[in-house]
């Protein structure tokens, strides 16, 4: 179940990720790269062609975690909570055992 819900975030941030260059696009009247939908250079000049965009809250684009480091984010966390478990029962043993 959960990794269907890996491949669901996945799925969703390359969705925002296509939505967001379509957007950058049309402000720009070009095609843009991928590394240029995280630019700042880009942005800005989508910001000046547009004034009526320049008048809403500006949101930058947030760049989406990479499966690796999803993965060692969660192995890591279970590794953590292993060690704590771990330790806990060492410490309740008592000093005979």
């Amino acid at each position: 179940m959960s990794l269907l819900r890996i491949f669901a975030g996945e799925a969703k941030d390359r969705l925002e990720d296509i939505r967001a260059k379509q957007k950058l696009e049309e402000k720009l009247g070009r095609k843009v790269s991928d590394h240029e939908l995280y630019s700042l250079t880009a942005n800005i000049e989508a910001a000046q062609s547009a004034p009526a965009a320049a008048e809403q809250s500006p949101a930058t684009p947030r760049k989406p975690l990479s499966k690796t480091t999803r993965r060692v984010l969660l192995f890591g966390g279970a590794a953590l909570v292993l060690m704590a478990a771990a330790f806990l029962a060492v410490a309740s043993m008592s000093e005979r055992t």
